[in-house]
Order: C-alpha cells, then sequence, then structure tokens
C-alpha cells in the first residue's frame, strides 16, 4: 500500500511502516469506504475488526477464513475469482518490469566518453 493517497490537487499522507502488515492502516484505508459497498480482500484480511469495520457501514466483507481458524465463513467463489483476475492483471506488469527496463550492455550502445 503506498504511503500517500493522492485526492485531486493535494494529497493525504497515511503513516506507514513496511515492516507493519497491512492490517494495521486496513481501519485508515477503509474510511473512503462508501457506505453500502463490499470489500472483497485475500486471506490476509482475515481480522474481525476489518470484517466488523466493513459491517458497520452497511456493507459485506467477502474474506476467506485463514486456515487455522476453527469457525470458518464462507465466500462467493465466483467473486473472489473475479478478484483473482484483477489481481493477476495488475501483477503483469511486475513480471515484465526486468524486460520493459532492460538496458543493451554491448560496447555500441553506451555512450562514448570523452
Amino acid at each position: 500500500m503506498p504511503p500517500a493517497v493522492k485526492r485531486g490537487s493535494g494529497s493525504r499522507h497515511r503513516p506507514f511502516s513496511w515492516k507493519s502488515s497491512d492490517k494495521t492502516i486496513a481501519p485508515t484505508l477503509l474510511e473512503d469506504l462508501k457506505p453500502e459497498r463490499d470489500l472483497i480482500a485475500d486471506r490476509g484480511y482475515d481480522a474481525r475488526a476489518i470484517i466488523d469495520l466493513v459491517e458497520s457501514r452497511g456493507g459485506r466483507a467477502h474474506i476467506p477464513t485463514c486456515r487455522d481458524r476453527k469457525v470458518q465463513r464462507s465466500v462467493d467463489h465466483a467473486l473472489y475469482r473475479q478478484r483473482n483476475l484483477i489481481e493477476r492483471f495488475f501483477d503483469k506488469p511486475k513480471h515484465f518490469r526486468r524486460i520493459a527496463t532492460r538496458y543493451d550492455k554491448t560496447a555500441r550502445k553506451r555512450p562514448r566518453r570523452c
């Protein structure tokens, strides 16, 4: 998650530590969630506090339960599959970054020094 979320011409900075879990800043990010909207997330966000926050705003949380939980929640698999497709779509450029930013290392392509 980025440390700042741009809104119009300004930006709103949010405290963020690269060593902390995304669960710690999830309540701050969910402040912008419109009422009665659904949240689709992966197992990493399976926390009762996040689910309660979404439900208090009138929405539903579609988050699979971690495997080690005694009580398992059911999730709409078709909806969760769509989340996975979107996640894969945004991950594609990361896989091709090496090719896109590759520089030719032959001598003729390097700039000459005087």
